[in-house]
């Protein structure tokens, strides 16, 4: 699992495994996004794909938008 706050104070958690053949995502805090370590997938704190290969963004049931 990894959580952003955004600068309103949401919170984002979502499961940081990647959609294309399931490695873990690792934080990239000069871009905002999740990165692939493996095929260069990226994807925006909400968990939708910037980059593929990826074709898929995460699930909703794994992306989660808590507003405090």
């Amino acid at each position: 699992m990894g959580v952003y706050k955004d600068e309103q104070g949401e919170i984002f958690a979502i499961n940081i495994t990647c959609t294309h053949m399931g490695c873990d995502l690792v934080w990239n805090t000069a871009e905002l996004s999740w990165d692939c370590p493996c095929h260069g997938s990226r994807f925006n704190y909400k968990g939708e794909i910037i980059e593929g290969p990826a074709l898929k963004t995460l699930r909703s049931k794994d992306a989660i938008r808590f507003n405090p």
